[in-house]
């Protein structure tokens, strides 16, 4: 059986385009904000735990299995191998500037998540002090 695509006309395609560019800029609706047990939903979902997506693992997971799997985060923390390698980063970079006679804390060295980011407008006199303090 041969696959095809369903006919898409040029103006429905650059409305999907224009779309999904400004949901990448973060234009249109603000982010959702997810619960603790949505999260640990998703979490469970992109580790393939139950299934691919979120729908599919609480379908897939017994309420047992579920409750087993929470137990599991709240034992041994999270299941995202990104965030187990960053904490350790972070943990080396704290015990490396501990011995250099730092005063950093662990969490200095974590990324700040969901923080807020206020951003000052530079004047062209800023840029021009940027510029000038680049040693060549």
């Amino acid at each position: 059986m041969v696959r095809t695509r369903p006919a898409v006309g040029r103006a429905d395609h650059c409305a999907a385009q224009r779309h999904f560019r400004s949901q990448r800029r973060g234009e249109g609706r603000p982010a959702k904000k997810i619960g603790p047990a949505e999260e640990f939903w998703h979490e469970l979902a992109l580790n393939g735990i139950g299934g691919r997506t979120v729908a599919e693992a609480q379908a897939n997971l017994s309420y047992n299995e579920a409750l087993s799997w929470m137990a599991y985060v709240e034992q041994n923390g999270t299941l995202n191998l990104g965030l187990k390698i960053e904490r350790g980063f972070a943990l080396l970079a704290t015990i490396l500037n501990n011995l250099h006679g730092g005063k950093a804390a662990f969490d200095d060295f974590l990324p700040k998540r969901g923080e807020v980011v206020e951003e000052a407008e530079a004047s062209a006199q800023d840029l021009f002090r940027l510029l000038q303090s680049v040693k060549r």
